[in-house]
């Protein structure tokens, strides 16, 4: 069978190298043999499994008819037969044809939701950079951001706890350019675009600001009022 980056064949040659691998990420063991119909079977769908993980898992397909010695240690007595290790342990097996559904419900454990770890990565990315700003580190924070949003632009809570701390440092300009780099309508950023929209009525009001809060704070006297209409 073809070896490809994350789906190879295992042979005696390379045992050691993909136990090794082991510590970093679960390895599949997949005993299987040409005669073995259900193998052929389950192959593409296991294969298909792998390739979506893209490198969270490695799958080591091993002939079982011309490796026995590696079928014998790992205590293959039908076919087909997976064997689950990580972190140089065996932690799981099955035999037998399975279906999709069954296979990843066995690989749930040691891979858990990608989507999942991925949000929770990001959080406590969020949270590693709101640490800084409180701690006073403001300027490495808003480099980082910047760093990683000129990477990953489509990382839309970065972009909008970056405006957030530039208009909090009082950086208006700088926040509204950093807003407009995204063109799209996205939920995380439309509370800021409502507030700038907001800015630029009151820019564009006849009466200034600081006139509008002194009207507030001291309403005109009703003969004013009246002579006005």
């Amino acid at each position: 069978m073809q070896a490809e980056q994350f789906i190879i064949d295992l042979t005696e040659h390379n045992l050691t190298e993909v136990l090794e691998a082991s510590r970093r990420m679960p390895v599949i063991v997949d005993f299987w043999a040409d005669w073995c119909q259900p193998c052929q079977q389950m192959a593409p769908v296991l294969e298909k499994i792998v390739r979506e993980q893209a490198g969270r898992v490695l799958l080591a397909k091993v002939n079982a008819d011309q490796q026995q010695v590696i079928a014998g240690q790992f205590g293959v007595r039908s076919l087909p037969t997976l064997k689950l290790v990580y972190q140089g342990q065996l932690v799981a097996e099955l035999s037998g044809l399975q279906t999709e559904a069954a296979l990843r419900q066995w690989l749930a454990p040691v891979l858990g939701n990608p989507e999942e770890d991925e949000a929770a990565q990001e959080e406590a990315f969020l949270e590693q950079v709101r640490g800084a700003i409180a701690a006073g580190h403001g300027e490495q924070a808003e480099a980082v951001l910047r760093q990683t949003l000129a990477q990953e632009p489509d990382r839309h809570a970065l972009r909008a706890l970056l405006v957030e701390y530039l208009l909090g440092d009082g950086r208006v300009q700088d926040a509204q350019s950093v807003l407009a780099d995204v063109a799209e309508d996205v939920e995380t950023l439309r509370p800021f675009r409502a507030r700038f929209a907001l800015l630029e009525e009151f820019a564009e009001a006849p009466v200034p600001l600081s006139e509008l809060a002194r009207q507030i704070e001291q309403p005109e006297s009703p003969e004013k009022q009246a002579a006005a209409l």
